[in-house]
């Protein structure tokens, strides 16, 4: 009966070790939202440049050599549509806090297309350069907003990942120290049998 009741044991014992270093591999190769995060962190940096770059664009069309313009043009045809769509792409970050810097930046994102649209399209307008480079600087003060509360969740991921694996290295732990009583348990009433038998 103490023979039967230690299998059991055994085999529950085995199986939770195998759960947890199922639960311990898991979690080493695929870090929650670690890297959505960081993906989001990276997507938004290049958003904060190409703002950047298209207001320095505009003020090439205004002020630069025809050349220069020529350049600047050609830029900003490119950027133009990378900068609007990559917009809503961040939007699928559904966090609370991210969210609601998105919305801040959102009027002044809009204003930005608009402008550099109209740029595009028929030149150079001080009127629609101006209000360019006012709403980049607005966009990009809202944009940081959101890359600080994304590299706080980046900050939490690794933190609650790391607890997890410790306390999931410690069951595993207890399990095997579980698993040598037992074994030690057994090996001794095996013994016992034997000495009664001889």
């Amino acid at each position: 009966m103490a023979q039967a009741k230690i299998s059991i044991f055994q085999r529950i014992l085995l199986i939770a070790v195998s759960l947890l270093f199922l639960l311990l591999a898991a979690f080493i190769a695929f870090p929650l939202s670690y890297g959505s995060t960081t993906e989001y962190a990276g997507n938004a940096s290049l958003q904060l440049s190409r703002c950047q770059r298209l207001a320095k664009d505009a003020l090439i069309m205004q002020h630069g050599t025809q050349e220069e313009k020529t350049d600047a043009l050609s830029d900003m045809q490119v950027l133009l549509p990378l900068f609007s769509e990559e917009q809503d792409r961040l939007a699928r970050n559904r966090d609370t806090d991210a969210q609601a810097a998105l919305i801040e930046a959102r009027p002044s994102h809009r204003a930005v297309v608009a402008s550099a649209s109209a740029i595009v399209a028929s030149g150079a307008d001080p009127v629609q350069v101006q209000i360019l480079v006012s709403n980049s600087g607005e966009y990009n003060d809202a944009m940081h907003e959101y890359l600080l509360i994304l590299e706080h969740q980046a900050t939490d991921a690794t933190r609650s990942l790391v607890i997890v694996q410790g306390v999931t290295l410690l069951l595993i732990g207890a399990c095997f120290v579980w698993l040598h009583l037992l074994g030690m348990q057994r090996l001794k009433e095996s013994s016992a049998i034997m000495e009664q038998k001889f």
